[in-house]
């Protein structure tokens, strides 16, 4: 980027810095905000901020004084801000999915072992030049900060995972509660650092050029990712803290022993009473008709169906919905009316459950 005043990289970094500032600065300053958009915030901030001091440092107005001000500690700026992004994107997946929004113990060991080895070798560099260098310094400083984020977007990419588990056991509707986009970005962001990480390594790959070129077009997807986090995560509702019984789980496998009553109890409302064509049907509210308990209820059709409540439950939609498709006096129904009436609020859930169970599209089924 040096001797270029605006080419496209620059113009991509100052955007990124922008839009992370301008949507930002509104939820950490709003009254009353939730835990889940400051910690968005202070994640989209973290990556504005190193985006902006990419382009100063780059820059060939700012670029040469900059760098002679910070002298060795040029890199200090990047390593505090590529150490935070990991663990506040896992604080925003804790927060939005109903965890607790801390860290723990060993978690703030490893950002201070950390940023106190990047203090204490570049202090050594200023002082006694580059025959103090540590080990890890010619590889750069920044690569434990980058190798912290890269564990706590897997990390956060298993709070997900485990939300999503969690939300099959309870709802019948997910479409409004799920988190696929969230998974998305956190694969995106972890990709990004990977990348940032194998840009240090790129000139023995494919030379100093390569090494550059890779540096330089890792910063085109963040724009795109904070975008889509911004945008989806301020629509997002942030999930209720979970309860004991829910922080239990799903049973680890099946019960041992399955009470007849029970099933019987449960067919019953499935196929007479058809609870299931309430598209707000949840694991408590079916519970409560069976007076028993949510987690007794999930052991039930975990052990005795094998399935979670949300396969279970729109199984019995697609039943519905095939019975009425090919019943003739439903043949000027409309396929929405039938799978609105069947407990679906989604069409594309419908179809991919239906495709899944006949193989066929509720259209092509209807003609056959």
């Amino acid at each position: 980027m040096k001797g270029v005043w605006f080419n496209p990289h620059d113009v991509v970094l100052l955007l990124t810095g922008l839009l992370a500032l301008l949507l930002a600065a509104p939820m950490l300053l709003k009254p009353r905000s939730r835990s889940s958009d400051r910690a968005l915030a202070g994640f989209v901030l973290t990556q504005g901020l190193a985006a902006l001091y990419l382009l100063l440092v780059y820059s060939p107005l700012t670029g040469p004084d900059l760098l002679r001000w910070l002298g060795a500690f040029e890199l200090m700026p990047l390593v505090a801000l590529y150490l935070l992004q990991g663990p506040l994107l896992l604080l925003y997946s804790n927060a939005i999915t109903g965890q607790p929004v801390r860290l723990e113990r060993a978690d703030w060991l490893w950002l201070g072992a950390i940023m106190a080895y990047a203090v204490l070798s570049t202090v050594l560099t200023a002082a006694f030049g580059h025959r103090w260098i540590f080990p890890l310094i010619p590889m750069g400083l920044t690569l434990p900060a980058l190798l912290l984020s890269i564990a706590y977007g897997v990390r956060a990419l298993l709070v997900l995972r485990r939300h999503d588990r969690q939300i099959r056991e309870r709802f019948s509707n997910i479409e409004d509660i799920n988190l696929l986009w969230l998974s998305y970005a956190a694969v995106g962001f972890t990709g990004v650092w990977i990348l940032r990480l194998l840009s240090f390594f790129g000139f023995k790959l494919g030379g100093q050029e390569f090494a550059d070129l890779l540096g330089k077009a890792v910063n085109y997807p963040t724009i795109v990712l904070i975008a889509v986090m911004i945008t989806l995560g301020l629509s997002q509702a942030q999930f209720p803290s979970s309860s004991r019984d829910e922080e239990d789980g799903p049973p680890a496998k099946p019960a041992p022993r399955i009470n007849p009553a029970l099933v019987e109890k449960l067919e019953h409302l499935m196929t007479e009473i058809r609870v299931y064509q309430d598209p707000d049907l949840s694991a408590e509210g079916l519970a409560d008709s069976m007076d028993i308990s949510p987690r007794s209820l999930s052991a039930l059709i975990n052990g005795h169906f094998g399935k979670n409540f949300y396969d279970f439950v729109n199984q019995h939609r697609v039943l519905e919905a095939q019975r009425r498709l090919r019943d003739p006096a439903e043949r000027n129904t409309t396929i929405q009316r039938i799978f609105e009436d069947a407990g679906f609020n989604s069409k594309s859930t419908f179809n991919a459950f239906f495709k899944r169970a006949t193989g066929q599209t509720p259209s092509e089924y209807r003609r056959a």
